[in-house]
């Protein structure tokens, strides 16, 4: 009964834990505004993002501190003083702010809007059952993933084979988390928590394109790619790939936000997803020269509509992203490089290939 307990408090310390940083970080841009919007779901959003990455990222700097293994309490206990500090910031900021724009919340209530979330929140929970019905079932997840966290649950080290070493572990730590929670493993759990990292993309399609164009192109994004045939057999799998790209369209998105609305928060933002992304699957790497030839695109579109106005993106935001991605970013890599020799490893695919 207790484990029982002590799992779901795990479970929603993985999805929550992150919340009122979440609701500050949000509502910082509107400061200076007369009303700030009402925007639930890219509150969740942001806050599983962030509450998963707060709780791995607490088990990294333990791993490289004690190098011995970690107990639940050892973990659960700074992210739980984290919380409480949010919550302390949140409230300073909360009495400060301008009120919500109430018009927002009947946005859905037209009948195409509402059938669309409908089944897009119907899907969504079919998702989340069959995440938390079924054990670990596929190949990469048995192989490399399940491996890695029960490792680290009984050394404290993230150990495995040279091939799988180097590979980004905020999934396997997630795992180890809740496998700490239960006492043993913890497979229903680690798939459920998984996947609503894994929705989370689902919810950044939608607030980009309600961003980019209007919410009917939110609400199209979000039923396209829910309603996708590999969005529904694998966001359930454990895999690293939706997690990756959860936190990837959500750096997307403050990137986006950072040009149309110039503010230090999306920059660190920006910053802090990417790399949040990069520890979830080294192919996110790749989102930095994304980034970079945004930064670019920005100055020249900024210029070239308006020169006398400044730069959308100052070199603030650029130092602000900056901090966001480069510490975690070097701490794992830096990590990989030593132990390993590599950055990216070479896969099991790509090893046995023969060389043309």
């Amino acid at each position: 009964m207790i484990n029982s307990a002590l799992l779901v408090f795990a479970v929603l310390l993985c999805l929550s834990v992150a919340y009122p940083w979440a609701r500050w970080l949000l509502a910082l841009p509107y400061r200076q505004q007369t009303q700030r919007p009402d925007d639930p779901i890219l509150t969740i959003c942001l806050t599983i993002a962030l509450s998963v990455g707060m709780v791995t990222v607490i088990m990294l700097v333990w791993a490289a501190v004690l190098q011995s293994p970690l107990s639940f309490s050892l973990v659960s206990i700074p992210a739980l003083l984290l919380h409480a500090l949010g919550w302390w910031v949140w409230l300073r900021v909360a009495r400060h702010l301008p009120p919500v724009n109430l018009s927002e919340r009947v946005w859905w209530r037209s009948p195409l809007p509402l059938l669309a979330v409908g089944l897009i929140a119907l899907v969504m929970l079919g998702v989340l059952f069959d995440a938390a019905y079924w054990p670990f079932r596929d190949v990469d997840t048995l192989s490399i993933y399940a491996p890695i966290a029960l490792r680290f649950v009984h050394s404290g080290q993230l150990i495995a084979a040279p091939t799988y070493g180097s590979y980004p572990v905020l999934v396997p730590l997630t795992f180890s988390y809740l496998h700490l929670a239960n006492g043993a493993a913890s497979e229903y759990m680690s798939r459920f928590v998984i996947a609503a990292l894994s929705l989370v993309s689902v919810g950044g399609a939608y607030v980009l394109g309600r961003d980019l164009f209007n919410r009917r192109a939110g609400i199209a994004a979000a039923f396209l790619f829910i309603t996708s045939p590999i969005i529904l057999r694998w966001s359930t799998a454990a895999y690293t790939d939706l997690p990756a790209a959860a936190y990837y369209v959500l750096a997307a998105f403050f990137a986006w936000r950072l040009y149309t609305s110039p503010h230090p928060v999306y920059a660190l933002l920006t910053g802090l997803l990417a790399a949040l992304a990069a520890f979830s699957k080294n192919g996110a790497l790749l989102l930095v020269g994304s980034l970079a030839g945004w930064v670019i695109y920005s100055y020249w579109a900024t210029w070239r509509t308006s020169p006398s106005m400044g730069k959308a993106i100052s070199r603030q935001h650029i130092l602000l992203m900056l901090i966001g991605y480069i510490p975690l970013v070097v701490f794992w890599y830096g990590h990989a490089w030593l132990a390993y020799g590599w950055v990216i490893p070479p896969t099991g695919w790509t090893d046995k290939a023969i060389r043309t």
